[in-house]
């Protein structure tokens, strides 16, 4: 079975991605809408630039994007985790996409049980963009971390 994203992992999540109820170009180029979905062809065609985009589409993507990101936790993740560490890798992995997670070097070092120093490097490699270090990715990865190692209360 494994974990869920909780609601404060939810609101966690929506606070790092926004959220824009039309489709836009991201800082990539990629056609994208709602809350950082990337739109596939077919997407593309119905939600072109600038279209509004129905709450009812936004709220299934966010739930495919979703249940794609706690899968992927669920599946490659053997260490164990606490709710917050799993929200945070879900922020992650919703963002970076489970293709670049699975067999990364993160995903190892999690698994590894590595000090969290190690485990930190590993996460601020993701705050690059085309190799280049983004401010706004760096500053989303420092939150991430620190969601990851709140302790639960």
């Amino acid at each position: 079975m494994g974990f869920q994203i909780d609601r404060n992992g939810e609101l966690f999540l929506e606070h790092q991605e926004g959220y824009r109820d039309h489709s836009y170009l991201d800082d990539r180029g990629f056609l994208t809408g709602g809350m950082g979905h990337k739109l596939n062809p077919a997407e593309s065609k119905l939600y072109p630039k600038g279209t509004p985009i129905p709450q009812w589409q936004i709220d299934k993507w966010v739930d495919q994007d979703l249940t794609t990101a706690e899968n992927c936790i669920n599946t490659y993740i053997t260490a164990p985790l606490n709710q917050n560490k799993f929200d945070a890798l879900c922020s992650l992995v919703f963002n970076i996409g489970w293709g670049n997670f699975h067999g990364s070097g993160l995903m190892q070092s999690i698994n590894r049980n590595e000090s969290p120093m190690l485990i930190e490097a590993h996460w601020l490699a993701w705050g690059k963009e085309d190799g280049v270090i983004k401010k706004s990715l760096m500053d989303r990865r420092h939150r991430e971390f620190d969601l990851f190692l709140k302790p639960i209360l």
